[in-house]
């Protein structure tokens, strides 16, 4: 009985190491793409954390959700779910919100965006938006709570912990 359960163990600690690798290897794909393309992503699709209540009940805080990365030729429609780069607190990050509004001057077309939440967000964004400076468009597909997990892998000490801690526990007992 003991060399079965030692086998399905195993089993179960190759899973384990696969997945882990796995998983090694999208969050380094993730980092490198977003250093050369300025947004994540894996071949083409974006998994981005929500951060912030801005686009609730739409998007809530902790949710990944899956974006296509945009090319500077792409067109948007109003009620369009779109991702730029936002300055805050002396920081480059993403900001999702919604186009609420399309304006025209001198064949440039503008996107006036605003966050789905009311209460964040009363009023659309000052700054709009061009092709050039939205970097992806929401698909429609999130997971609830995952983007924390993606978030906390991302750091040093999530990466070191979740990853590299497991692999180094495993050669040192395998």
């Amino acid at each position: 009985m003991s060399k079965i359960l030692k086998r399905i163990v195993n089993v179960f600690v190759d899973i384990l190491v696969v997945l882990i690798l796995i998983v090694s290897i999208l969050v380094v794909m993730l980092s490198l793409t977003s250093k050369s393309l300025g947004v994540p992503n894996i071949f083409g699709i974006a998994p981005l954390s929500v951060k912030t209540a801005s686009m609730e009940d739409t998007i809530n805080p902790g949710d990944l959700i899956f974006c296509s990365v945009s090319d500077v030729d792409d067109e948007f429609q109003k009620d369009d779910i779109v991702t730029f780069p936002i300055e805050l607190n002396g920081e480059k990050v993403l900001n999702t919100h919604r186009i609420v509004e399309i304006v025209k001057d001198q064949n440039i077309t503008y996107y006036k965006t605003q966050g789905d939440n009311k209460e964040t967000n009363p009023e659309p964004d000052k700054d709009l938006q061009t092709s050039s400076t939205i970097v992806a468009k929401y698909t429609g597909t999130k997971i609830p709570g995952l983007g924390t997990v993606l978030s906390f892998i991302r750091t040093q000490l999530g990466f070191f912990l979740c990853i590299l801690l497991p692999m180094i526990i495993f050669f040192i007992y395998e």
